[in-house]
This record gives structure tokens, C-alpha cells and sequence, in this order.
């Protein structure tokens, strides 16, 4: 008899090895995983309709008896009959005088169709009844069966997971403590785990859903919770105090927002405290994070400590670069950058000042990971745009600081709350909701190629009053995998178009020095017109800037459209944004007409749609998560929400806040899950967390 929930499901009787390599596809190689794998919808059985009936709208579920087969052509039929109507089950593979022998009775649920006075079902399910007709009138599970395991079909699959229940139901070890059960008022595991796949009734299925999404959200808000509370107990031993921070702000040439003013306190009391900061900035695009991020730096760097500033890409290093040296240089900070691009020598040089501590504030790209690069006295890591970064660069960086660091994580993606929650439930987090003043209005707007002449009459005029514009396409070069307009092409074009106007080809191919090139030139205004990619989307500012052309915009994500949109209206003056999209797209994208689309089309109405009327990017996130969900949006690798198999963060927020609450009262309780109670659910905890959080330290 198999012991426990982590044995191979091979061992299962109704397994076996060959089934196991199949399971294997859908990543189930345990019985735990088999139990966890939980259904993406149900059929309800539970009222058959007579044949006679059948209405054609939605799926319906009828019973009869196999009573012929036709063959024509490929196509095979299996008619049944319920004795008061007879239905045409079409067979696109298969043999049905196999499956459906005369006189075999099934049960059969899908779409009907009336077709010449007959009735047909060409996608559906059925299963030959063994047993009485009533045993079959349940709820019944459907799960995501892709790959080879497919041709299986769900009354296999459900049959392996009956078999798992049966077995191991009474040996799932419950992980959530009594008190917290009982203050839930949540039903037991195995309970749940029966009724999440085979439910007696729909409130029985509703329980268990409860029951096990907030067993999922309790163990990752307990789990963040834990090490959240270990920055409160670790001491940095290092005094930040040398010099007053608003000296650098006095010195300034604007005013600071209300917003920046309040993080600017919250940082200053992470970095007063003798506990290492961990704190998450985040903001729309233009709200003025690199100033806090440099004050942080100047406050740290003027104590004597080293600060790095690792961006994604070169452009946005050598920006923050510019704008350090412009800034704390004339306040005695040393400043210096660190960058695959630069000539080896240079490189070389930055290293040597670097690890000699000459440098207080180095700005680079990955290189600052690398191996070679050592810091003299490394306090401060400011991270920006860090999803652009995996878990483990961001890691590399941070041991480079002898003993705990201080970390100041930032985005221009704007994070919806239940998202921070679930991400970033162990950090703190600060928001940037304002934009500094002086800040330019930007309209957009939604055309398709037909009005490109007029866009371009536009742009010519604009650029007689020394105004400069973007063209961003969604590809460097033309491909026949993809219809997607390209940079390099329309280049040639637009060249053609601007013949008296210098245009400029920006793109992820070129040479890293290329690249700061053409990106300076722009800025200083040698080059009037910047056709680009993507890789604009975290560039310089040129106030100048003041025309995006977005071409193929139905191809951008709505984050992307967003950061894009946030490279003009920067110099005080209106802006435009202009979305080039299909004439189809563009004409409803514009109207609000409603009109029946194909799904790709009604996605990219949508999202146009939406970037044209949300112009806050915290709203347009808040949209941007209900539309395309959390796994998509922000991808599975990040720690909390790849482990949530049943619970939803949109549809979820009640138990997601419920369980955050709870979880923050038990930790404060028992930090280290000490308690005899709660070694259950610290050990399920280390389980899943342990090496993703690093939570060894509660053992």
C-alpha cells in the first residue's frame, strides 16, 4: 500500500508506468500533485432534458440507447433514442460501432443542432452507462487534458482521481491550524478535496472552493508575513548620518510632489532604522522616482557607504547616469557607470575605482553582477525596473553587500493592490500617484493607415515649431511567421515621407554604442524623427518629444502601450499619441459600436479602447489585471503566484485580505511557528517556500 502523498502516481492501481509518462506532460508525477489538479469546469448532469426538447442553446445533457450507425465518408454517426426523440452523435475519429455497440446505453452532453428536422451533436462527451442511469445524474468534473494524455479523455482522468481520493483523502495532512479553521468556519481537507472533484451539490462545491483558496492564499501571506518579519529582527549595524538628505533637494531646480515628499519620509525612516530596508517603489511613468532613488543614494553615499543603481538596458543606465553626475556631483558624490557597452579599458578603470571605494554611487547594467566586480563598501542596492530582472540577478547583486543590505526595488508599472499583496507581501511598499507639475496634456487618439497622410501633413507641421516625434513598430525586421510591421522597413519609408527631416533607426540589434548614438542625438535634437522598437519604452527624456506614433498598436500589450505613450508630454507642451490599428479595430475602437468580433479582435478593442480613455496608470492596471489576469500579466515564475492552483486574485480579494489578516495576527503571535500547533503548517510552509523565499532561518 503507497504511504505517502509524494509517491509517484505510477504506483496507483489504476496508473502504471506507461499512463505515468503521460501524466508526466501535465505536470502530475505525485499523488499530490494528481489530488491538486483541479477541474477547469463541471458538466452538470444532474437534469436530463428529453430529446424532443432539446433547444440548441448551450450545452444540455441527454440519455438513450444506441440503436444504429451510419457511415459517410469519413464521418460515422451513432443514433440514439430515449424513446421519445433520436439524436445523430457525429464520430470525426473513432470507430462507434466500437464505442457504442447497439444497444449500449450513455449518457451524452454538449451542443445540439437542428439540421433538416434532425438533431445533432458534433462536440460532445459521452459515457456508456454500466450501472443505473440516477448514479450518472451528478456533477461532473472537466479538466485541462492537453498533450498526448488528450486522447485519453476526462472519464479516464476522472477515474485515476476517484481512485487518488479514495486512497489518500483521510492522509492529507492538514496544514492550517484549528483555531484558524475554526474562525474561518472552513470545512475539513478531505472534504474539500472530494467535493472540489466530485461534488455532492453545488453548495458542497462552493465550500470546498472556499476551503481550499484560502488554504492557498493563508500559507503564502503566512509565508510572506515571516519574512517580512525578518528585516524587523535582523540589525544592519550602520548609521546613515553624515549629512542632512535636503540638502540635495535644495539644490534642486524644481519642487518636489506630495507624493515624493511622503516616500522620501518613509525611506528616511527604512534607512534610520537599525533593521535593513526592503521596500518596493512603484509609480506611473513620469511620477519622479529617480529623484527619490537618488536621494536614497545621496543620503547613504554622503554617510560613506557605496550605493549601486542597476537598470535593464543601457539607454536607461546611461540616463540615470547623466542625471547622478548632473546632481550629486556638484555635491562631492562620486559618480560612476559600469556597462557591457563601454571600451574594456574603461571597464577596467571602473572596476579598479569601484572596489577601491572612489566610486560612492555606481550606475550599470547586469554587469554589476559579474563575478569581477567587487565593492569596497556596498550599503544601498536600488533596482530598477525589476521585473525585467529575475530573482536571482537581484540576488547576485545584494550579497555583493557585506552583511544585510539595503534594498530599494522600482517600476513604472504601476501595481494593482492585490497584486502587490501576492508579489510583494514581504516587502513595504511606497507609490508614487502624482506627476510633478509642468507636465504636458497628451491626447490620444485611434486611426488606421488610410489616415496616415493626414498624420503625416500633422507631424511636418509640428516639426517646423522644433517639435520631434517617435514611430514605434512592434517588430526590428519583416518575418513570415508574423504579420507585423517592422522597424527596419517603414524606416525606409518614413525616410522617403520626412525626405527634408533627419530620421533616425533605433532597434535591439545595433551595437550598444550605436544605440547611445542615436538616443543622444535625438535628445539633442540632431534628429527630428526616432523610428524605433520597443526598446524606447524605458529611454531619455526629450522634453521636445511630442508626437508617438504607435503603428500595428493592436499587437502591443496595454502596459506597453502605456510606457510608451509616457515617453512624450514631458516638456510642458500637448502631446499626441497616435494608435494606428486595423480599419475594422480603429472604427469601433473610436464609435463604441457594438459589434459581434471575432475573440483576437474583441481583445484588441478592447485594449484600445481602454489605453485611450485611462490616461492614470494604476487604473489602467487595476483594467489590465481583470483583462488578461495575474499568471499572464506578470508571469508564474514570480514566488506567490505560482503556487495558487485554484485561487484567483481578482475574483479572490475577500479571502486574499481575509487570509492576510489572519496570517499577520498568528505571526505576531508565534514568529517562528514554534508553537506545537503550528508545526504543521511551518513545515508545509518550509516545503513550498523555504528555498523561494529563503525561510531556513524558522527551522
Amino acid at each position: 500500500m503507497i504511504l505517502n502523498l509524494d509517491t509517484p502516481v505510477s504506483l496507483l492501481p489504476t496508473v502504471g508506468k506507461k499512463k505515468a509518462e503521460l501524466l508526466a506532460g501535465l505536470s502530475i508525477s505525485t499523488i499530490s500533485d494528481l489530488l491538486t489538479y483541479y477541474p477547469r469546469g463541471y458538466q452538470d448532469r444532474s437534469k436530463l432534458t428529453p430529446i424532443s426538447d432539446l433547444k440548441g442553446k448551450g450545452r444540455e445533457t441527454v440519455a438513450g440507447q444506441s440503436i444504429r450507425h451510419i457511415r459517410f465518408g469519413k464521418v460515422k454517426r451513432a443514433i440514439i433514442s430515449d424513446g421519445r426523440g433520436v439524436a445523430n452523435l457525429m464520430f470525426f475519429g473513432g470507430d462507434p460501432a466500437k464505442l457504442l455497440p447497439i444497444g449500449a446505453k450513455v449518457i451524452v452532453t454538449g451542443k445540439a443542432k437542428r439540421m433538416a428536422g434532425k438533431i445533432f451533436f458534433s462536440n460532445f462527451e459521452y459515457e456508456v452507462l454500466k450501472e443505473e442511469l440516477n448514479s450518472h445524474l451528478k456533477i461532473v468534473p472537466l479538466y485541462r487534458l492537453s498533450g498526448d494524455f488528450g486522447r485519453f479523455g476526462q472519464r479516464l482522468f476522472r477515474k485515476i482521481i476517484a481512485s487518488a481520493i479514495d486512497l489518500y483523502k483521510e492522509k492529507l495532512e492538514d496544514s492550517i491550524p484549528l483555531e484558524v479553521a475554526e474562525q474561518m468556519e472552513l470545512i475539513s481537507l478531505s472534504e474539500a478535496i472530494s467535493n472540489i472533484h466530485f461534488p455532492e451539490n453545488w453548495k458542497k462545491r462552493k465550500e470546498a472552493r472556499e476551503r481550499i483558496v484560502f488554504t492557498e492564499l493563508f500559507l503564502l501571506q503566512t509565508a510572506l508575513t515571516i519574512n517580512r518579519c525578518r528585516t524587523k529582527i535582523i540589525h544592519k549595524n550602520r548609521l546613515y548620518s553624515k549629512r542632512d538628505g535636503g540638502e540635495l533637494l535644495e539644490s534642486l531646480p524644481f519642487s518636489l510632489t506630495k507624493s515624493q515628499e511622503r516616500v522620501i519620509l518613509e525611506i528616511e525612516n527604512d534607512l534610520s532604522s537599525p533593521h535593513p530596508m526592503n521596500r518596493l517603489l512603484h509609480g506611473d511613468v513620469g511620477s519622479g522616482k529617480t529623484v527619490v532613488a537618488l536621494w536614497a543614494g545621496f543620503k547613504v553615499a554622503s554617510s560613506g557607504f557605496q550605493v549601486a543603481i542597476m537598470a535593464p538596458t543601457e539607454i536607461l543606465a546611461d540616463q540615470h547616469y547623466l542625471v547622478a553626475k548632473r546632481w550629486l556631483a556638484p555635491l562631492g558624490i562620486e559618480v560612476g557607470i559600469l556597462r557591457g557597452g563601454l571600451p574594456l579599458s574603461q571597464q577596467k578603470k571602473a572596476k579598479e575605482l569601484i572596489a577601491s571605494g572612489q566610486i560612492q554611487v555606481v550606475i550599470g547594467t547586469h554587469s554589476l553582477i559579474s563575478e569581477d566586480v567587487k565593492f569596497s563598501n556596498l550599503a544601498l542596492c536600488i533596482i530598477d525596473e525589476q521585473h525585467k530582472f529575475g530573482v536571482s540577478q537581484r540576488q547576485k547583486l545584494i550579497e555583493k553587500v557585506s552583511g544585510p543590505a539595503d534594498c530599494l526595488i522600482m517600476t513604472a508599472t504601476p501595481i494593482p493592490r492585490t497584486l502587490s499583496l501576492t508579489l510583494y507581501g514581504d516587502m513595504d511598499v511606497s507609490t508614487l500617484n502624482e506627476l510633478p507639475k509642468g507636465r504636458g496634456r497628451i491626447i490620444t487618439a485611434v486611426r488606421s493607415d488610410k489616415n496616415l497622410p493626414k498624420i503625416y501633413s500633422f507631424i511636418k507641421e509640428e516639426i517646423k515649431k522644433e517639435k520631434q516625434a517617435y514611430f514605434v513598430y512592434p517588430a526590428i525586421e519583416d518575418s513570415k511567421e508574423r504579420d507585423y510591421k517592422s522597424a527596419i522597413k517603414h524606416f525606409e519609408k518614413v525616410s522617403l515621407e520626412f525626405s527634408e527631416t533627419p530620421v533616425g533607426l533605433l532597434h535591439g540589434r545595433l551595437k550598444p554604442e550605436e544605440k547611445e548614438e542615436m538616443m543622444q542625438r535625438f535628445a539633442k535634437g540632431e534628429i527630428k524623427i526616432l523610428v524605433s522598437t520597443t526598446v524606447i519604452e524605458v529611454g531619455i527624456d526629450v522634453p521636445q518629444a511630442t508626437i508617438m506614433v504607435i503603428e500595428d498598436a493592436e499587437k502591443f500589450g496595454l502596459s506597453g502601450l502605456h510606457q510608451l505613450r509616457g515617453r512624450i508630454g514631458r516638456g510642458g507642451f500637448d502631446s499626441y499619441c497616435i494608435l494606428i490599428t486595423k480599419e475594422k479595430i480603429a472604427q469601433i475602437s473610436s464609435s463604441n459600436i457594438r459589434v459581434e468580433l471575432e475573440e483576437q479582435d474583441r481583445v484588441s478593442v478592447e485594449r484600445i479602447q481602454a489605453i485611450k480613455s485611462i490616461t492614470n496608470g494604476f487604473e489602467l492596471a487595476e483594467y489590465d489585471l481583470k483583462l488578461r489576469g495575474a499568471g499572464e500579466l506578470f508571469g508564474l515564475r514570480q514566488h506567490g503566484l505560482s503556487e495558487l492552483k485554484l485561487a484567483n486574485i481578482i475574483w479572490d480579494t475577500r479571502l486574499l485580505f481575509k487570509a492576510r489578516a489572519v496570517a499577520a495576527v498568528l505571526v505576531a503571535d508565534d514568529p517562528f511557528l514554534n508553537k506545537e500547533a503550528h508545526l504543521p503548517l511551518r513545515d508545509t510552509i518550509i516545503r513550498i517556500f523555504g528555498k523561494k523565499m529563503d525561510l531556513g532561518f524558522i527551522r
